[in-house]
């Protein structure tokens, strides 16, 4: 996958599996604010940083104001998805 990180990897594809669930969803953990997955499945936890550089890049894009956000994948990262072969 192109120059993301495990960790961007990982968030970006939560982010994907978790479309239909309203993406990823700022909530507040034991050390801060985190993001975890939309998905009944998901339980992940993503630190601000790295949805920060994923939106950065256009990969997800962020809707809302703390600590209430989510971050949806935009059509960008389904495609960075997609060339990597990662998309679920």
């Amino acid at each position: 996958m192109s120059d993301l990180d495990h960790a961007q990897r990982a968030a970006l594809i939560d982010a994907h599996k978790s479309l239909s669930h309203g993406g990823l969803q700022e909530v507040t953990g034991d050390r801060g604010p985190v993001w975890v997955g939309g998905h009944p499945d998901l339980d992940r936890e993503h630190h601000g940083v790295v949805v920060s550089s994923l939106h950065h890049r256009g990969l997800v894009e962020r809707i809302g104001r703390k600590p209430m956000r989510t971050a949806g994948i935009t059509e960008e990262g389904i495609l960075e998805l997609d060339c990597a072969g990662a998309a679920t």
